[in-house]
């Protein structure tokens, strides 16, 4: 017998890597928990009154007559485009803003940067809530410190970089302290342009301007030099997390439609941010070390005798650069790599331990799940994109 339909309109036309791992994640969780199958249908969402009757739900981007045909013929839909017109009618699965912000200001506080700003867009919910944690997270991890911050309609930015805000900026980016840790909250992309105007201004990434960007496009921010340090925004997850709630509704028609809110996986790390800007000599070598040598043992007490300093100086200089023990920056480096190899390559987790100095399951495992709530192999398979999953198993080399 056949299974019921479920359409997809996740504007594939427009291949992003974000519409992509959408899909992925929505396959996935079909594959292993679905009892409906789903079938790509983009003129759903611009023709649904001739096309709806034929699915039990819908998951898309949503457009106002899809909202307007399903609620008159009892289809659920579960919305995956936070910028769509009827955000606020729909149930929904989105990236969250708040924590885009705080891997962001994380990752460049975790450098030694002094000097921070923000570029948002401030009429998109999304990019103002991330804008609005970054300065937060940075403003209470130094106190007397101000994010500096300019806010423009996203209608100023397209086409990109058009020339009233190229003006705007140049003269905002100028004026203020170098190095500098930029956050560009923008629209996808918008960070490249924003590389190319700084250079134009004889200012280098990331001598000059350290820069994140709020979404990892990967051919955009890892292909041309330099690359672009960049959030992951778990869209893999938002797949796999629109499906559950498209299958909760198809289950009980009656529950109220509610928006789920995604938190961000980590960052993307790249040449932009690739800059330890602290004062202090010693600390800033220090950091490059183990930066450098994650694979081998970091004991902070080694690390002072190895360059000639007190244990106490060593820690006390720590803390007055960059605001953090030798220990929370060894560890927080660790991590970094961690997810970034979890996420990224099919390594072993035994593998990927031996990469970052540890010698037991145990630590990587407690490691990963102190900063994201489960174990390396959960979260590689929470992250990965579905075409990933046959690598190797995590833990035991067999093929999963």
């Amino acid at each position: 017998m056949a299974r019921p339909l479920v359409a997809l309109a996740l504007e594939l036309d427009f291949p992003a890597r974000r519409h992509l791992d959408v899909l992925a994640g929505i396959h996935r969780w079909v594959d292993e928990h679905g009892t409906w199958d789903i079938r790509l249908d983009e003129k759903v969402a611009h023709e649904p009154a001739r096309r709806l009757g034929r699915y039990v739900g819908v998951i898309a981007r949503a457009t106002p007559a899809l909202a307007a045909a399903a609620r008159k013929q009892g289809v659920p839909v579960v919305n995956v485009w936070q910028g769509s017109p009827v955000t606020s009618q729909l149930a929904g699965v989105f990236p969250d803003g708040a924590s885009i912000g705080v891997v962001a200001a994380d990752t460049l506080l975790l450098r030694g940067f002094s000097s921070f700003g923000v570029v948002n867009c401030s009429d998109q919910l999304v990019d103002a809530a991330a804008a609005e944690s970054f300065c937060r997270t940075v403003e209470t991890a130094r106190p007397g410190l101000t994010v500096a911050r300019l806010s423009v309609p996203r209608g100023s930015v397209s086409p990109m970089l058009s020339d009233p805000f190229s003006q705007k900026f140049d003269r905002w980016v100028t004026g203020l302290p170098k190095p500098l840790a930029l956050f560009c909250s923008l629209a996808t992309s918008t960070s490249r342009y924003l590389c190319e105007e700084l250079h134009a201004l004889g200012l280098r990434v990331p001598q000059d301007v350290a820069l994140v960007d709020a979404d990892n496009e990967p051919l955009i921010c890892g292909l041309l030099k330099p690359t672009i340090t960049a959030v992951d925004l778990s869209y893999t997850q938002v797949g796999s997390i629109a499906a559950e709630l498209l299958d909760e509704m198809m289950r009980r028609p009656k529950i109220k439609p509610r928006i789920i809110r995604v938190p961000a996986a980590g960052v993307v790390t790249r040449d932009s941010t690739d800059l330890f800007p602290v004062d202090d000599d010693l600390v800033r070598a220090i950091l490059r070390y183990i930066e450098g040598n994650l694979d081998k043992p970091l004991a902070p007490a080694a690390l002072a005798k190895q360059f000639c300093v007190s244990r106490r100086t060593l820690d006390r200089r720590f803390e007055e650069g960059c605001h953090r023990t030798v220990s929370d920056v060894i560890r927080d480096l660790r991590f970094e790599r961690a997810r970034h190899l979890l996420v990224n390559t099919p390594m072993l987790v035994k593998e990927i331990a031996r990469e970052i100095g540890m010698t037991k399951f145990i630590q990587i495992h407690q490691l990963i799940k102190q900063k994201t709530g489960v174990g390396p192999a959960e979260y590689r398979r929470m992250m990965q994109p579905a075409v990933h999953h046959a690598a190797a198993d995590t833990q035991t080399g067999k093929p999963s």
